[in-house]
């Protein structure tokens, strides 16, 4: 794509300033519930339909599903719920960024994302917000990963497009939150010593 030098390039990975937001006030969460939260646009890759599919296996577990944002895909992954006729999942519009920290902040487990198909070199901004609130994270692994996460000390993987792995797999960290703390407490301090605002603009 050019012919300069690579040392003419510097990497700098995305960051985020959730941890530093005022948290809006949000409705509190499902009393008794187990809270998996997932924000996004409803991009193909993002695999929101995968997530659906693991609610309606979860139906009768305390795993309670917050779905936030709109996009392009979402008309398709509403109906879908619909048809299987989910209890316990809930749909929020697009929000701003201090309610989105107070949603997050809510969360028992975050998710990352779930399409299979040709993978995208990228590090989803999600991921890296929940990363820096210490919640324990499961997605589907993406080569750009590699670059910071360890698998099982970062972060929960899950194989793409298998709504019950990642049933599975929310499941196994609901039942053992001793291992949830041990991934957020990781993630938070890879946030803070790699991706923290401060941390990027000394680069």
């Amino acid at each position: 794509l050019t012919r300069l030098p690579r040392d003419r390039f510097r990497h700098l990975y995305v960051g985020t300033d959730i941890a530093d937001v005022p948290p809006a006030k949000v409705p509190p969460k499902p009393s008794g519930s187990f809270l998996v939260h997932w924000h996004g646009h409803y991009a193909k890759f993002h695999g929101a339909e995968v997530i659906v599919r693991a609610a309606k296996l979860l139906e009768r577990t305390p795993a309670h599903f917050r779905l936030i944002g709109r996009g392009v895909g979402y008309a398709a992954v509403a109906q879908l719920a619909r048809e299987l006729q989910s209890s316990n999942l809930t749909f929020t519009s697009d929000v701003d960024y201090p309610t989105l920290a107070g949603y997050l902040r809510q969360a028992d487990v975050a998710l990352g994302v779930f399409g299979g198909g040709q993978a995208r070199p990228v590090i989803p901004n999600k991921v890296v917000e929940a990363m820096a609130l210490g919640k324990p994270v499961i997605s589907t692994r993406l080569p750009a990963m590699d670059e910071l996460l360890t698998a099982e000390v970062h972060i929960a993987y899950c194989r793409p497009d298998d709504p019950e792995h990642l049933a599975e797999r929310i499941e196994e960290l609901r039942a053992n939150p001793g291992t949830r703390e041990q991934l957020g407490r990781s993630a938070w301090q890879l946030f803070s010593d790699r991706l923290a605002p401060l941390v990027i603009a000394d680069e």
